[in-house]
């Protein structure tokens, strides 16, 4: 359902895309036509050859009874002052949609460029084609180079920091997942701002500069500096700009561009891991660093040359927005996406360890578990937030943390080949709604889009807490119990009690009505 009303009543102009050229062949010059508005003495319209009459007026046709309005000659695009020729059905519904706006009193959309005239910003949409902007978004995020951080907990607990506990090394990938949320408080209103391309060039610069200190570390510390911060921060700078652009293009199929975009970040997560694996072992782990390095600096420059914003406000935006924590339904989906992330990324950093030093597979398969999983998730991304244009993403967010609550309880029980496998598969294809939806369900929370990057911010800050201590808190459970059953229940609980408010959240939303779209 869009902002205006029903989907199958009113096509969204944002989806469309012509199958022909909007503008029309040069107009022929048509005798006794005078000046713009009317046609000398003749009392019936004349119509273009189709039955159709020619006028931009809402109100010409009725009743058979109007006149002809003439047609500007076309001319060149830079030279245009006017709004091109739209087809009747374009230049109805554009005009049916602003009236709508009014009597509504919904705020005005100002295009990049500056344009206010609702007739210029659809003739952009119209000529827009979204696959490619898609395919922009399908590089780099922030999460591909953060979901491979797994693969360095279980080298650095092996080689680089063998002695150190699993908590304490922990801490440099819970930082770096912290540091993407949280500075989305920042990054969100500055996108909302027009800050988007200053934000992806800054970390152009920063991420590979992040991971080329980490190939020279050798202590804790600088990894903490390198990879946790430099690293973290980058990955923030990419995040929320690259979620909060796609709504700007899509509203009608909104979770499906958001699916096909997510999944890129785990399309990361399977070469990066495997990538890392097979050059550490031919080349060193510090050259398999830098090259890691490189190939995210080339994909983010390809991002900087194609990706822009559509929008450019004309006020100043605010770090904050307090009256959306005066929303229940905000507030209580943002102690989920806490709670959920809390216990979320355990599996993530300790499923390979688990598998490898409880015998289940060597270490050559071990790499592999998290690539696998990544790969799934990669599929899960896209499946649910198709289905959620059709049923909501709600009603598709909350049953995918609900199944990832169950295999995480599921995990507890799992010690053969075929079970880790299979269960790292499962948890990577429903966890990938739980990663990609929370972005479509905040836009559908959202009264104004041009809000939604400082609105992302502020629940990215809330979850980044839970991002910050939940794998610390993993591996001070490990270290202390020597087992991994406490880390296995702290996971599978977190979720179970994010699953518990995500309904809550429905409820909010829509009550207890289980056939509505939410």
């Amino acid at each position: 359902m869009s902002d205006y009303g029903h989907d199958d009543d009113v096509e969204e102009t944002f989806d469309y895309e012509p199958g022909e050229d909007v503008f029309d062949e040069e107009p022929e010059e048509h005798e006794g036509l005078e000046g713009e508005d009317g046609v000398e003495g003749e009392d019936y319209p004349t119509t273009n050859g189709e039955n159709v009459v020619v006028s931009g007026d809402p109100n010409a046709g009725y009743a058979g009874k109007v006149m002809e309005q003439s047609r500007e000659k076309k001319v060149p695009n830079d030279q245009r002052t006017t709004t091109p020729y739209l087809t009747k059905y374009e230049r109805a519904r554009v005009l049916g949609t602003r009236a709508l706006q009014i009597s509504m009193n919904a705020p005005v959309l100002v295009d990049l460029e500056g344009e206010t005239d609702p007739l210029q910003i659809a003739m952009k949409e119209l000529n827009q084609k979204k696959i490619p902007l898609i395919i922009r978004r399908y590089l780099p995020d922030g999460w591909g180079i953060i979901n491979t951080w797994g693969a360095y907990q279980t080298y650095y607990e092996r080689e680089l920091l063998a002695g150190t506990s699993s908590s304490t090394i922990a801490w440099i990938g819970s930082l770096q997942s912290f540091l993407l949320m949280m500075i989305g408080v920042i990054t969100g209103p500055l996108f909302d701002a027009g800050y988007f391309r200053s934000l992806i060039i800054f970390a152009a610069f920063l991420l590979p500069f992040g991971l080329m200190m980490t190939s020279l570390a050798t202590k804790y510390w600088q990894l903490i500096l390198s990879q946790g911060i430099c690293v973290g921060l980058a990955a923030g700078c990419l995040f929320v700009p690259s979620v909060a652009i796609l709504p700007q293009y899509f509203r009608r199929k909104r979770g499906l561009a958001n699916g096909l975009a997510a999944s890129g970040s785990s399309i990361g997560g399977v070469i990066y891991p495997i990538m890392f694996d097979q050059l550490q072992k031919k080349v060193g782990v510090a050259w398999a660093t830098r090259a890691l390095g490189f190939v995210c600096f080339g994909t983010i420059c390809i991002s900087i040359s194609i990706m822009r914003s559509r929008f450019q406000p004309k006020e100043k935006r605010k770090l904050y927005q307090l009256s959306a924590l005066k929303e229940p339904a905000f507030t209580v989906f943002a102690i989920a996406m806490f709670m959920g992330f809390l216990g979320f990324y355990n599996f993530l950093f300790y499923v390979q360890s688990y598998a490898i030093e409880t015998g289940i597979v060597d270490a050559n398969l071990g790499f592999y578990l998290l690539s696998m999983l990544n790969a799934a998730s990669a599929l899960g991304r896209i499946t649910p937030n198709f289905l959620a244009d059709h049923v909501g993403p709600l009603n598709m967010l909350t049953p995918a943390v609900t199944i990832t609550a169950t295999l995480a309880f599921v995990w507890i029980g799992v010690h053969t080949v075929p079970g880790i496998i299979i269960l790292a598969v499962f948890y990577g294809f429903f966890s990938g709604g739980f990663v990609s939806l929370p972005p479509v369900v905040m836009a559908s929370m959202t009264p104004d889009v041009r809000d939604l990057g400082t609105r992302l911010g502020m629940v990215f800050a809330i979850t980044s807490i839970g991002l910050l201590i939940g794998t610390p808190i993993g591996g001070a459970i490990l270290a202390d119990t020597n087992e991994f059953l406490g880390v296995q229940l702290f996971t599978a609980c977190c979720l179970t009690t994010s699953a518990v408010l995500m309904a809550c959240v429905r409820f909010l939303r829509s009550g207890l009505k289980l056939h509505v779209k939410a």
